[in-house]
């Protein structure tokens, strides 16, 4: 038994591990609970992107009154923007779970602009050439001319670029909202079930409350440098942090 007055926490994703080498080892008793553990850390993980993705979005309409920080930011903010949407709905690693949005969630018109990002991503802003698609006009455009310079010819490197697109940056924004709002109710649905079955686990499936408590979990040493007031972890709100690794000197 656990005793659930007791502030003492587990480790599921590195429960969910070793169900995994279990499984591929041929012992797949606990892989229910691998699944609903993966299951609920890709909703969670996938909506963190998302969210990114918006906060970017969000500040480019911050700094749109300042011409200087356009250009100083603009760039890195929906390039990033696009690399947290795509990497959400798009990439095919298999280090997270796939939630289909654009498949369960999208309209057809939405589909098509969702397929116009994966193609700015995987083009302008992933490689050195013009982009596809419907945004995929001048991102980079460098240049070599030549021309007569105090009477003697001389070559010169041009260049123009684009920052962003206001239009994609538009349709960019209505696909986030689509999806998050899908993967919150995902999460949220994944998280109740994931909860129940455990809840079940630890008063009736005793190899699954051994193995659990082999997987402790310090929140204390996890966020330890992030100032983070432990009894969060210990409340039903959400707990994140960011750690910043200075270069050696």
């Amino acid at each position: 038994m656990i005793d659930l007055n007791e502030k003492k926490a587990f480790d599921l994703t590195a429960l969910a591990d070793e169900f995994e080498r279990r499984k591929n080892a041929g012992d797949s008793r606990f892989e229910k609970y691998r699944v609903l553990i993966e299951e609920f850390e890709a909703a969670a993980s996938i909506l963190r992107d998302l969210r990114a993705a918006e906060e970017s979005l969000r500040a480019i309409e911050e700094i749109q009154s300042s011409p200087e920080m356009r250009v100083r930011f603009g760039q890195a903010l929906f390039t990033h923007a696009v690399l947290c949407y795509c990497r959400a709905t798009i990439s095919e690693t298999n280090a997270r779970r796939r939630i289909n949005v654009d498949k369960k969630a999208f309209t057809p018109e939405q589909f098509k602009k969702h397929l116009d990002i994966k193609d700015l991503r995987s083009t302008a802003m992933a490689h050195y050439h013009k982009g596809l698609g419907r945004y995929g006009d001048i991102w980079v455009d460098d240049r070599v001319a030549i021309r007569p310079v105090d009477g003697r010819i001389s070559s010169i490197d041009i260049y123009k670029g684009t920052n962003f697109r206001a239009d994609a940056a538009h349709d960019l924004f209505e696909l986030l909202t689509v999806a998050i709002s899908y993967v919150s109710s995902e999460r949220i649905r994944r998280k109740a079930s994931l909860d129940e079955a455990i809840a079940v686990a630890i008063t009736k499936d005793e190899a699954f409350l051994e193995r659990l408590k082999a997987h402790s979990f310090d929140p204390n040493l996890y966020f330890q440098g992030l100032g983070k007031p432990s009894n969060e972890f210990w409340q039903d709100v959400y707990v994140a942090g960011e750690t910043l690794m200075p270069p050696a000197s």
